[in-house]
């Protein structure tokens, strides 16, 4: 791949990838370096997300980490005694970074925009941090609802814009009103990655904390 790091980010930050292949080819060509990307980038995200898990979350749930990426997150969740946990991904090369963490029970390869091949009501709670923005519909958090047990909860981010305008926090409004979920939480607008030139306060994102209803 031609591209360097900075330049696949900053073209995400104007037009995020929603194709599987083209997900999956960059985050295979960042994995060696993604950890230390996201160091330099100032990215919060595990850590505002883990906060989130602490408050909705119980210690022995059994946790889907969707998108789990190099396994940072896993990491987050792993080390405030979170231990329950399965990790799913597009990249190959991200999962054998993950595993190395050793904070999963359970690691996944598969796409997200398919439907995911555990039962109905498998999960306590779905997770899912810097992951939306690659998809081009809701039918993913339409999965999570479906394998977290009723009066379970699927956390999330996603960006500002493609909530507001992009049209979907009205598709999240359109799953509460089918019964699939219930809005707990959303976090004000905060910094995606303030430390990067693309991002820095231009593009913020929200974080959710939704209970699933059925």
């Amino acid at each position: 791949m031609s591209q360097e790091p900075q330049s696949i980010s900053s073209a995400w930050a104007h037009k995020p990838p929603v194709n599987a292949s083209k997900v999956e080819a960059d985050y295979d060509f960042l994995a060696d370096d993604y950890d230390d990307l996201i160091k330099q980038w100032a990215y919060e995200g595990p850590r505002i997300g883990v906060e989130l898990a602490k408050q909705f979350f119980s210690l022995e749930d059994l946790i889907l980490d969707a998108g789990c990426g190099t396994g940072l997150t896993g990491e987050f969740l792993y080390n405030q005694g979170f231990t329950n946990i399965i990790g799913v991904d597009i990249s190959q090369k991200s999962l054998d970074k993950a595993v190395q963490r050793q904070v999963y029970r359970e690691l996944v390869k598969a796409n997200l925009q398919e439907p995911l091949s555990w039962p109905d009501n498998t999960f306590d709670a779905t997770y899912c941090i810097g992951v939306l923005t690659y998809f081009p519909n809701h039918f993913p958090l339409q999965e999570f609802c479906r394998v977290t047990r009723p009066g379970g909860w699927v956390i999330f981010s996603q960006r500002v814009d493609l909530f507001e305008d992009g049209g979907h926090g009205t598709e999240y409004n359109s799953m509460e009103s089918q019964g699939l979920w219930q809005q707990k939480y959303i976090s004000q607008p905060m910094a995606y990655l303030p430390g990067h030139s693309e991002y820095a306060q231009k593009i913020l994102v929200y974080y959710l904390a939704y209970q699933v209803t059925q």
